[in-house]
C-alpha cells in the first residue's frame, strides 16, 4: 500500500511541475479598432527590455509548479515586440522607418493559478513612444484577465496558454488604444 501511494505522489507532483511554452501571437488587428489618428501614421517598433532581466520573474511566470515560456527566443519582452509588430502590420501602419517609435520595458508578466478560484494574469509595462527624438507618449498600461482555473494541475497548465495569448491580446489593444489617445 504503501509504494502505491508513494506512486501516486510521485505521478501527481510530476503532472503538476514543468515547462510548457506559450503560443505564438497571432494578430487579431487590435490596431486598426477606433484608432483614428493612427490609421495615418507609420510607426516602428524599437527595443522592448525586461525588467529583472532574463532570469528575473517577469519573465519566468509561475504555472502552479511550473513556469510557461516564451516562444520568441525565451523572452516574453521580445514576445511583446513581436505582437506590437503583428498588430502594426495587420493593421498597414508599420514601418522600420516609422514617424513614431514605440519601444519599452515589460514591468509585470503575472500569472495566478489558485485550487478552486478564478486566476489572474497580469501583463503591464511601461510604453515609450517618441517622435524626432522628442517622447510624446510614457506611461505604464496594465492589464488584468480573469480565466477560470481547471482543478487539476495538468489541465491548468494547458489552458494557461490560450488564456495568455487572449491577454496579451487585450494588452496590445490597451496599448493601442492609450496611444491613440495621446497623439
Amino acid at each position: 500500500m504503501f509504494i502505491k501511494n508513494l506512486f501516486v505522489s510521485l505521478i501527481s507532483i510530476l503532472m503538476l511541475s514543468g515547462c510548457i511554452s506559450a503560443h505564438k501571437y497571432s494578430a487579431v488587428g487590435v490596431a486598426q479598432f477606433g484608432n483614428k489618428k493612427l490609421s495615418d501614421k507609420t510607426i516602428s517598433v524599437g527595443k522592448i527590455s525586461l525588467a529583472g532581466g532574463k532570469d528575473g520573474e517577469v519573465n519566468n511566470p509561475q504555472v502552479r509548479l511550473g513556469t510557461m515560456s516564451s516562444p520568441y527566443d525565451g523572452l516574453y519582452s521580445e514576445y511583446l515586440r513581436r505582437a506590437l509588430i503583428m498588430e502594426l502590420v495587420e493593421s498597414q501602419i508599420y514601418s522600420d522607418k516609422g514617424d513614431y517609435i514605440i519601444s519599452g520595458t515589460l514591468i509585470k508578466n503575472e500569472i495566478t493559478s489558485p485550487v478552486l478560484e478564478r486566476g489572474r494574469m497580469t501583463i503591464a509595462a511601461k510604453i515609450v513612444v517618441s517622435k524626432g527624438g522628442g517622447i510624446v507618449f510614457d506611461k505604464v498600461i496594465e492589464r488584468d484577465e480573469l480565466w477560470d482555473v481547471p482543478f487539476a494541475g495538468d489541465y491548468a497548465r494547458r489552458k494557461a496558454p490560450h488564456v495568455y495569448l487572449r491577454a496579451m491580446n487585450k494588452f496590445v489593444e490597451k496599448v493601442f488604444d492609450k496611444i491613440d489617445f495621446a497623439l
